[in-house]
């Protein structure tokens, strides 16, 4: 049997400036599940009996959907190689998969590591994934040379000290001795990382499937266009109010008690959560995730956008690639441009379409044009 151990902490990984620095990202609900329930979920959905998720001021929607199926472990001011070592020594089992820092991946990736570490006989072995990240959210990340004769890894360093063909995915297996001795050496996470490759040089299994890490708000969108490819058809909750005016066009899920009123337009993929409201004569498409109780005011276009729990989007606003943090305001016709000409030229092939990051509480008075990739960080009164 092996132990599920997954780690957070706001020393290495955050959401900022979607959210505050000192907030956990595993708290961040997408598709209106935290983060850490997606990773626990998917543990669980691979046979896992023991899981043990550890990170500092964990939420309630947290405990009250995985607190009976999971330990969990609050280590509120601890630096996070402390978090680790408390989560190791708790596992039943001293065969350990051990995932640092907040991922989201499918059941196979975990069943085709566990796979690839049988046949590297049990010893140490660290998972990677091509890199694919685009360079300014590669801050933080660790990058990973592999030796294909003999299979270990190479050489390993932070992305910008070098060129790297691929990217540590977070996952680790090994026997919770050797984790353990690692992770209560150093107090810095990232120097007890780039420590296990350099000195241990573990054996490596590549993974190329479907993978999203949360290293930026950015890649919020690309978790929820991951994640709505597996929605397929309509599902309205029976306790949704759905105007019979109202278009929906799937795959489109809307949850329980969310409303949707007149000659409103979904077409998906789109998410729907609890308590949502999207107003009249409103159009959502491609790739919408509309989170618990945020408000979509009448006349909105809203394509391609993550919109945080409790956020307000005032009406005839057009708002496309953009992440809006929890409790925030975007007052009546906000716009947010996502593209900008000089940098598409400049950038080729490589440049992506963004609209504004708007972080948590932040207000975005009415009238505003917002520039491609403009922050408005949380708390905010812009302008």
């Amino acid at each position: 049997m092996v132990s599920f151990v997954y780690v957070s902490g706001p020393d290495f990984e955050s959401l900022f400036p979607l959210t505050k620095r000192e907030k956990p990202v595993p708290n961040t609900t997408v598709l209106g599940k935290p983060i850490a329930v997606w990773i626990a979920q998917t543990a669980l959905s691979s046979g896992f009996k023991d899981i043990i998720v550890a990170y500092p001021s964990i939420s309630g929607q947290v405990r009250e959907a995985i607190g009976e199926r999971a330990s969990l472990i609050e280590c509120s001011g601890k630096p996070t190689v402390e978090c680790v070592t408390e989560a190791l020594q708790k596992a039943e089992e001293d065969d350990i998969v051990l995932l640092v820092g907040s991922h989201i991946f499918p059941s196979e990736f975990l069943q085709s590591s566990l796979e690839s570490w049988n046949e590297a006989g049990g010893r140490l072995l660290a998972v990677v994934v091509p890199d694919q990240l685009p360079a300014e959210e590669k801050a933080g990340r660790i990058g990973v040379d592999v030796e294909f004769i003999g299979r270990y890894v190479r050489r390993a360093g932070s992305f910008g000290e070098g060129t790297f063909p691929y990217a540590f995915s977070g996952a680790i297996l090994g026997e919770r001795e050797e984790l353990v001795s690692t992770f209560s050496e150093v107090r810095n996470i990232n120097d007890a990382l780039l420590d296990l490759f350099r000195l241990r040089k573990p054996s490596f299994y590549i993974y190329s499937g479907r993978y999203n890490t949360l290293s930026s708000p950015w890649q919020l969108l690309e978790l929820v266009k991951s994640l709505l490819t597996e929605t397929a058809g309509v599902f309205v909750s029976s306790s949704a109010k759905v105007s019979p005016t109202a278009i929906i066009e799937g795959p489109v899920v809307v949850e329980e008690n969310a409303t949707i009123d007149h000659y409103s337009v979904i077409k998906g993929p789109a998410y729907i959560s609890r308590g949502a409201f999207i107003g009249a004569h409103t159009l959502l498409r491609n790739g919408v995730s509309v989170e618990p109780f945020a408000v979509v005011g009448a006349g909105v276009e809203l394509k391609r956008s993550y919109v945080g729990a409790r956020a307000t989007i005032g009406s005839n606003s057009n708002v496309t690639d953009s992440v809006i943090g929890e409790g925030a305001t975007l007052r009546p016709v906000v716009v947010t441009l996502n593209y900008d000409a000089y940098e598409a030229k400049k950038r080729g092939e490589a440049y992506r379409k963004r609209g504004s990051i708007v972080g948590e509480g932040a207000v975005v008075n009415g009238g505003t044009t917002l520039r491609p990739g403009f922050v408005v960080e949380p708390g905010q009164i812009y302008p």
